[in-house]
């Protein structure tokens, strides 16, 4: 990761990358990392506190800007659109600035003054308090959590733990940050028997996926439209279980078997709800900790 930030940025940040979720720079303020929930200042390779972190200068950003497009701001438009650029691993740098607009809308960013990059995890045994539930086969699945309470740390897991029982699954990796594949490869390990398709949305995912796949489950990240939900209950009606995250705090009213909603506070464990048709719901019998997954040591 650290080949992709301005050589200041990097002096300053040094092996502390490693451990954090989120690396920020904002422009004339504060070079801070994000350790799960909490933000921090950043000074010459040491944790302090925010008012007193290295400021970014715009050489800063533009010089991360052009390592992460290979200094082509122009040649990644269609992404800067969307707000964010993916890199290899399944990292995402979220970007703002002022918007460039034409007839179709936003056009791209310019004058870039804020880079979040988030550094994916990927961490075995994850969503290991989730496998008991599966004893009895698959079932539609809905994980959600608040931002960095690692739905996508924890969906990876199940789609590994679920290929090792030797299920088809298909993968609709819309961001790249499932499988992280480059070329076609995967670089995370998601299991033997996956079929990925990546850069597509969940529409166009599940058909082509139904179509010429025949796979047991489909499994996807961050749904968020109701046309989202229309396509994977149509799957779930033609036989293929959906296991998916979705980004908030409730579980929404739908058709899935199992909702298992992540807690963001230190401490707190996962909320289990099991037939959500008949809106029966019940805590989880086991502890669930973030420093189960994160080798920051912080419990959520």
């Amino acid at each position: 990761m650290e080949h992709y930030l301005a050589e200041s940025v990097k002096k300053q940040i040094q092996n502390l990358w490693q451990e954090a979720t989120e690396i920020r720079l904002r422009l004339g303020r504060p070079l801070t990392i994000r350790f799960l929930a909490k933000e921090c200042g950043v000074l010459d390779g040491r944790i302090c506190a925010i008012k007193e972190a290295y400021i970014v200068t715009p050489r800063d950003i533009s010089e991360t800007v052009d390592k992460i497009t290979e200094a082509s701001l122009y040649a990644y438009k269609q992404e800067l659109r969307q707000g964010y650029l993916m890199l290899p691993g399944g990292n995402r740098v979220g970007i703002t600035g002022e918007l460039s607009r034409d007839e179709n809308g936003v056009k791209m960013q310019k004058n870039i003054s804020s880079l979040n990059i988030r550094l994916a995890k990927d961490i075995p045994n994850a969503a290991v308090f989730l496998y008991p539930f599966y004893n009895t086969g698959l079932k539609n699945t809905l994980i959600v959590g608040p931002p960095g309470s690692g739905k996508t740390t924890i969906l990876r897991d199940l789609i590994r733990y679920l290929a090792g029982k030797y299920y088809t699954i298909g993968v609709i990796d819309e961001r790249g940050e499932i499988a992280a594949s480059i070329k076609g490869q995967p670089t995370f390990d998601i299991g033997f028997t996956v079929d990925i398709l990546t850069g597509c949305s969940k529409k166009e995912g599940f058909e082509i996926l139904l179509r010429g796949m025949r796979p047991d489950l489909i499994a996807t990240d961050e749904i968020g439209f109701a046309a989202d939900l229309c396509v994977m209950q149509k799957a779930s009606q033609m036989g293929v279980k959906v296991l998916a995250t979705w980004h908030g705090t409730e579980i929404p009213r739908s058709f899935f078997e199992l909702g298992v909603c992540l807690r963001g506070t230190p401490g707190e464990k996962p909320f289990f709800v099991g037939g959500l048709k008949n809106e029966n719901t019940r805590p989880a019998a086991d502890s669930f900790y973030r420093s189960d997954l994160w080798p920051v040591g912080h419990k959520t």
